[in-house]
């Protein structure tokens, strides 16, 4: 129905903003295939309406979702995408943090080295939007899921860069949180 009306009212962005939200919603119950489809309807979509950071911000959540879905070698794809609209609409911080929980579905399929890699680009982009209490959630997420796959030598290094972000932002509960699953991590 969306559809039909987004047809119908063509140039009306608050229904391309509805169908596009419609979209999205669909993405988070389809199953990989069905999801890749929806996808495209909503890249036509955001390159129809470019102008519309709305839009975009919902294209970018209907590719998180996706890269959550993927195996390694299409979720690296789709990351490469979230990459290009962040870039497109840089000082968007919502498509920054859509960006940066893409990297994170990433890097839990990587081994440890390419989350590393992957770790780096989340440090980027917190350092590119310090303040972001957004970003620094992610990239302490990020941070976690890098530790879970290192060594116990290896984490020491990865840990301490949680407690320096608790240190520089005591008011973020998310990431005292994140640090206490670390610390009940280190007790087993």
């Amino acid at each position: 129905r969306l559809r039909e009306l987004q047809k119908r009212y063509y140039g009306n962005e608050e229904i391309v903003l509805a169908y596009a939200n419609g979209l999205f919603n669909l993405t988070d119950k389809q199953e990989l295939e069905g999801s890749k489809v929806t996808i495209e309807r909503l890249k036509v979509l955001q390159g129809r309406y470019c102008g519309n950071e709305e839009i975009a911000i919902v294209y970018a959540h209907g590719l998180s979702n996706l890269t959550g879905k993927q195996e390694l070698e299409g979720a690296e794809d789709t990351v490469e995408r979230l990459k290009e609209l962040q870039q497109w609409y840089c000082g968007n911080e919502e498509i920054a943090v859509t960006y940066a929980k893409g990297l994170v579905n990433l890097s839990y399929k990587q081994g440890v080295e390419g989350a590393e890699d992957t770790v780096e680009r989340l440090k980027g982009l917190h350092e590119r939007y310090s303040g972001s209490e957004g970003l620094t959630v992610v990239y302490a997420i990020g941070l976690l899921v890098l530790a879970v796959k290192q060594t116990a030598q290896e984490a020491q290094n990865t840990i301490p860069k949680i407690e320096s972000l608790c240190q520089q932002y005591p008011e973020n509960k998310r990431v005292k949180d994140i640090l206490e699953g670390v610390a009940k991590l280190q007790d087993k």
